[in-house]
This record gives structure tokens, sequence and C-alpha cells, in this order.
């Protein structure tokens, strides 16, 4: 019987779908990969339904599908185990006794796959080291690093020293696209702010040191800016909002998710919290932790990072006194975070430490004007000051 798979609901209106990982004649599993599609941020692979022979190819790689797109025709007729050994092995054997990659078949796993795809590399130019000539990534840096000495060679651009060629990946040009198409479209405006944080960073050490033994689990700095902002998209939500300019009109939105800026080798990734308000700042720390970890191994959905109302850019860890964020278009405004410093201030003819937080507010000033960010600012100010008023 044939049964005709159609490409799931995987939370993005369309994607590119970037490599095909079986020929017709063979035999899959179920939940075995079928091919790999790419939308703006990531990719995924698309598992089959069911075990089965693969009858007929419906896409090609390059063409861009949608849900319930028609992507293969599965034969799911019943037969032995035995004879499904016996044509895996003829396959296996075939794929050994191939002294070259004049088929379609290589031997690498799917993030080399990917890689190779990324820096349009002809597949069968590159020699796998490993078993069964299986293609590793020191072999594909091999390659790349010969390749790049070639072009340099070529077009002598090197005369002045040794040089590097990188490739844009599709998660930097995206990147690139999106920023370019803010910076050119929004008139950003940055308000700068010194928060004193003293009391919210003791009681968050007090915390940490009741209920957390292990350094690696305490409770961060973020997710209690994560809920202090989402207080204040409440009182001002002109900050949550977005403008459509061809109707002349800005749409208030009335769900809050905020995106986290994730830097990554591969670029930056913006994971969204949804549902804030019904989660503790415990729960939203243990999300942050596993959308950075998902982030760095490439293991983001689609629906992790759709639906931003507002974006945080957290660069304390790197450093740095203070920063101009570029607003995550569509939205229209973005708060970046820098390192923390101490400091003393004399206060009532005494010399008090501080811990003072520098923060900057970038905002579409079509939309918001000084005196509004100023208030929304004042107000993050007196929440952080006195959290009980994540209460009211």
């Amino acid at each position: 019987m044939d049964i005709i798979v159609k490409l799931p609901d995987i939370g993005s209106d369309k994607v590119e779908v970037i490599e095909i990982l079986v020929n017709v004649g063979d035999f899959i599993k179920k939940k075995s990969g079928l091919l790999n599609v790419e939308g703006k941020k990531t990719s995924i692979e698309i598992p089959s339904p069911k075990s089965g022979f693969i009858k007929k190819i419906l896409v090609n790689v390059g063409q861009k599908i949608y849900k319930d797109f028609k992507i293969f025709i599965l034969n799911i007729k019943k037969i032995k185990k035995k004879k499904i050994n016996k044509i895996k092995n003829i396959k296996n054997n075939i794929k050994l006794f191939s002294n070259n990659f004049n088929n379609e078949n290589i031997y690498a796993s799917p993030l080399i796959r990917r890689l190779i795809r990324l820096n349009k590399i002809d597949k069968f130019k590159i020699i796998g080291s490993g078993r069964k000539g299986r293609i590793l990534q020191e072999d594909l840096k091999k390659y790349i690093k010969k390749k790049n000495n070639n072009i340099s060679n070529n077009k002598n651009v090197n005369k002045f020293g040794k040089i590097e060629i990188l490739k844009l990946n599709n998660i930097q040009k995206s990147t690139i696209f999106n920023i370019k198409k803010s910076w050119k479209k929004i008139p950003h405006v940055t308000h700068f702010e010194e928060i004193d944080i003293t009391k919210l960073e003791k009681f968050r050490k007090k915390y940490n040191k009741k209920f957390f033994t292990d350094k690696i689990n305490n409770i961060t700095l973020l997710p209690f800016l994560v809920k202090i902002i989402y207080k204040s998209l409440q009182k001002f939500p002109y900050f949550n909002s977005s403008l459509n300019e061809k109707k002349n009109i800005i749409i208030l939105k009335k769900y809050i998710n905020i995106g986290i800026v994730v830097n990554t080798k591969n670029g930056l990734f913006i994971p969204v919290l949804k549902k804030i308000n019904k989660k503790s700042i415990l729960k939203i720390f243990k999300k942050i932790k596993n959308f950075s970890k998902k982030a760095k191994n490439n293991k983001l959905s689609f629906y992790d990072m759709q639906g931003g109302s507002f974006t945080i850019s957290n660069l304390g860890v790197f450093g740095g006194r203070m920063f101009t964020p570029i607003i995550n278009y569509p939205e229209v405004s973005i708060l970046g975070i820098s390192k923390f410093v101490k400091n003393y201030f004399f206060i009532n003819n005494k010399f008090k430490k501080k811990i003072i937080l520098p923060i900057s507010l970038s905002y579409d000033h079509r939309v918001i004007n000084g005196v509004d960010a100023g208030k929304f600012i004042s107000y993050i100010n007196d929440v952080i000051s006195d959290i009980r008023y994540l209460l009211m």
C-alpha cells in the first residue's frame, strides 16, 4: 500500500528543502530522517511517519515548501525482517566497495552534511578519513582551509600577510538582513541609565546560598530582570507594540513575550519566553538555561523563536560600560544590559558601597517619545530597588 507523506506543522509558514536524506528504493524505519528543511533561524530533520520503501520523491533541494505539502510517496507493504536485512546488506556492500563518491550517498553526520551545504562545497571532492570513508569534521576543516588558501593566492589579497576567508552561514546572513532592515526603517533613540541593584543582588545571593550548593545552578540576575520588564510592559503598553506604516496604525499587543539574545559560534539567536505571568523566577531561569543550551547545539525550533514582542540583549558577561542595542524589527524597543560595577557613594556623610547596573533602552521614536522612555526606565528602577512591587 502506498501513502503520501506530507510536511507536518513545524511552526513556520515556509521552509526550504536543504537536503534529501534518502533515495528511491531505500527502506526506511519509522521516525528515521527523510529530509532536512531550513527556515530563517534553524534547520529541522523531517522524520518518516511509518516504516517502508521510498517509492517516489516529490520535492527537490532548494524548493520552498509549507505545511501539508506532499514530499514523498512511501510504500508500506509488510515484508519479512530477513528480507529487510538482506536489502540493507546489499546496499551497504555497494557503498563499502565503491572507491569513489560517484553516487548521491556519502558517509557523514547530519551536522557535517549541513556544514558542507552552507559552505557550498562539492561533497564528492572531500576525502573522508573515517571508517568506510566517513567525512569527519577534521576532513571538512582541512578542505575549507586548503580552499581558502587557494582563493587567497588566486586573488593576491594576502600580499601584506596571512588571511582567512570565512563564508557567511544562513543564520549570519539572516541576522545581517534583519539588522540592516531595522536600522534603515526605525529612527533609533537610546536612553542610558545606571540603576542601583544593591538590594536585589543581596536578596539573589541570599536565596542562592540557602537553596543551591552548586554555583552552576545559581540563579542569575537576568530572570529577575525578565520578570521586572514584564511588569513594566504591563504598565507601559506602547513599549510592547509594533507600527504598521502602510495603515498608519499602532498595534498594541495584549500578550507579552520577551526574546533573549543568545550568542553562539553560529551567530545570534533570539529564543522567546512565553507565558511569563505563569512562570516563577526560578522557572524563567531554567527556561533561559535550556534555550542557551539548545541554541549552542543548533536545536532551537521555529516555535522557540516566534512571537516576541520585546527583546533583552544581555552583554553583562562580556564586559563593557554601555552600548546601543538595535531594535528587533518589527518590535519598537529593546533593553541592553551591561556588566554591573561596584562603586562607593558619599551618602549622609558616609561612604556606602553600591552595585550599579548600566542599562540602555533603544526605542522607535515614531511610537515612543523621550518622556515616556524616561518614565519607563524610572519605573524599572523603582521595581528593581524593591522587588515587592512584583506582588502588586
